[in-house]
């Protein structure tokens, strides 16, 4: 994991160099010093989805974990310093929910079923079905980060920008045995016979990475709007995967809608 993140790490810091000194501070003018960001949107983890364990013939697959989660809700908040009119630094936190697991191991040979699905039957001749159901799956990732933002048209109404930084994660599974809870309320716990697994990832606090892009407007000098697309990393330790699924680092794609407001203006930009 050290050297997957060392290999993203140099090029961010590069990236800080040349925006740090492609616009040295120019001719004095009043401008907004600080700034308070808020926004919320969607973010889907992306990825290879599964992969075909050593028996299979090519019609069964074995799930990846984090691709497959369902598009979830992203919030998040930040402060930001205007180093000059083209660049800002941004320290920022937010969260990314997401409600629902979906894998369908089946591919397109079989009617499709969540991987997640369970069915209980009244013996092992008739199999007729006494009761079924999906076991739940959620993911929240609560993160961190510092990044530069650079500008390329301050002073427009319209003022398109990019941003690198880097994060600190803390990524949390919750794994909801609801076919464990199905058998105990039928009353026939004494024929449970799932396993001790209760989840299917541990706790897991590490370093990231984030890039993205987008475009701010501009209603007055106190406040803006934007938009931005961006891309998050996070290697994951191999360990913290407790179920039998593939290992996969983390990565998703984040589109937010916001509001930016300025405020302590100095002539020093």
């Amino acid at each position: 994991m050290k050297s997957r993140f060392i290999q993203i790490q140099y090029p961010l810091l590069t990236l800080v160099l040349i925006l740090t000194m492609a616009h040295p501070p120019i001719q004095a003018q009043f401008e907004q010093k600080l700034s308070v960001n808020l926004s919320g949107g969607l973010f889907k983890t992306v990825g290879a989805k599964y992969f075909l364990p050593d028996w299979s013939t090519g019609d069964y697959r074995e799930p990846a974990l984090m691709p497959n989660f369902n598009a979830g809700f992203s919030f998040g908040g930040s402060f930001q310093v205007n180093i000059n009119r083209h660049l800002s630094l941004e320290a920022y936190m937010g969260i990314m929910i997401s409600n629902r697991w979906y894998f369908n191991p089946a591919g397109e040979v079989d009617e499709p079923f969540n991987y997640l699905y369970y069915e209980v039957y009244a013996d092992t001749i008739d199999y007729i079905v006494v009761f079924s159901g999906e076991n739940d799956m959620t993911l929240t990732n609560l993160v961190v980060g510092l990044a530069p933002k650079y500008y390329f048209l301050p002073g427009n109404k319209l003022n398109p920008f990019v941003f690198a930084g880097i994060t600190y994660n803390v990524t949390h599974v919750n794994f909801i045995d609801n076919e464990y809870e199905a058998f105990k309320e039928q009353g026939v716990l004494d024929e449970w016979e799932g396993g001790d697994i209760n989840n299917w990832f541990s706790d897991h606090a590490g370093l990231g990475m984030s890039v993205g892009t987008g475009v701010e407007y501009g209603i007055n000098d106190n406040i803006g709007l934007f938009a931005q697309a961006a891309y998050y990393f996070i290697p994951l330790k191999e360990e913290a995967f407790i179920y039998d699924t593939k290992y996969a680092d983390f990565h998703s794609i984040n589109i937010h809608l916001g509001v930016r407001i300025s405020f302590l203006k100095s002539k020093d930009l």
